[in-house]
């Protein structure tokens, strides 16, 4: 479950791990009802930091249970799991599978950078780009991906 939620959401496989975990404990706060998104920058101590930023995730009721059952664990005790039972497994890996799903269904590289929290150095990009993240086909591409991974 952990490793389909990094790859539904694009997250940094210890950004995923600290979403589940919001999910569990304050899922109130830090899920935005109306527009089904994850709102990280509410919480900047895990999710923006120097270099590396997660600013929201669009997610659907089928992503918001697939999260809900999964377990608490850290990004290094899942990686550890992993090894145990003799899984190859680069995490960081989901996060490519997702941008390149959404990119290859039409979505432009900007929604992408902004849903992967990536903050382009472009002015226009920077300050006035404001783009709609509730937007349908975003939705219907994360929804084709989940199916194919489930």
């Amino acid at each position: 479950n952990i490793l389909i939620y990094c790859t539904v959401t694009g997250l940094r496989p210890a950004e995923a791990c600290h979403s589940i975990e919001l999910i569990h404990t304050d899922l109130d706060n830090y899920l935005n009802k109306d527009s089904m998104m994850l709102e990280h920058f509410k919480y900047p101590q895990q999710f923006i930091r120097k270099t590396k930023h997660a600013f929201v995730s669009t997610i659907n009721d089928k992503i918001l249970n697939l999260a809900m059952n999964a377990s608490h664990r850290s990004y290094n005790s899942t990686r550890m799991l992993l090894r145990k039972q003799n899984i190859p497994m680069h995490m960081a890996f989901c996060r490519k599978i997702f941008a390149t799903h959404l990119r290859n269904n039409g979505i432009n590289s900007e929604h992408i950078d902004l849903l992967q929290g990536r903050v382009p150095k472009s002015v226009f990009l920077r300050h006035y780009f404001r783009p709609e993240l509730n937007n349908e086909n975003i939705r219907k591409c994360i929804d084709s991906l989940y199916y194919k991974l489930t």
